[in-house]
């Protein structure tokens, strides 16, 4: 059973992950009490009046409560270099005050915000909340992040999500 702060974790990470394709595991039993679990669904869209997610899958779409998903993210230590190289050039690319935002090969950020002292955190346990870092490069970090599918919530520690698997997320070429 996961806890009201751990649901909306969930809630929040997931909706911020439905533009870029978030798949999940999903669990649900049916009016009539039969069970529908689905490997690897595609989340499609929340409603925030019911509080369900769409999710479709080959033999089981429908909705489900976020209490029935478990998505599927890539732990943030298997961020490549190449990637890396991306987050640090995307999230610098921004006006003045970006630039204090570094990401060092081994995993740890760095922001020192608004001439405050420097604050060193490591993505592969990173919480956004605890560090005050320029808002636009926080916003630019959790945008680029989501889109990845990493989890810089710390949500497959907590046992929220599961690690996808290497290729889940390969972008595919689209046939002419």
């Amino acid at each position: 059973m996961i806890t009201e702060e751990e649901r909306k974790m969930l809630v929040a990470d997931l909706c911020a992950k439905i533009p870029y394709g978030v798949k999940a595991s999903c669990y649900r039993q049916t009016e009539k009490g039969a069970v529908c679990e689905c490997e690897k669904a595609d989340i499609v869209s929340y409603d925030v009046r019911t509080g369900l997610f769409s999710a479709v899958a080959d033999k089981c779409s429908g909705n489900y409560t976020v209490d029935g998903i478990v998505p599927y993210l890539r732990p943030t230590k298997n961020m490549t270099a190449k990637e890396r190289n991306e987050l640090i050039n995307y999230v610098t690319d921004c006006p003045d005050g970006c630039k204090y935002f570094t990401v060092n090969p081994d995993g740890a950020i760095w922001g020192d915000g608004y001439g405050e002292k420097r604050v060193e955190m490591n993505i592969n346990s990173f919480e956004m909340f605890t560090v005050n870092f320029v808002p636009m490069a926080v916003m630019r970090y959790q945008e680029w992040m989501d889109s990845r599918h990493f989890d810089w919530r710390g949500l497959i520690g907590r046992g929220l999500a599961l690690e996808a698997d290497e290729g889940l997320y390969k972008k595919t070429k689209k046939r002419k």
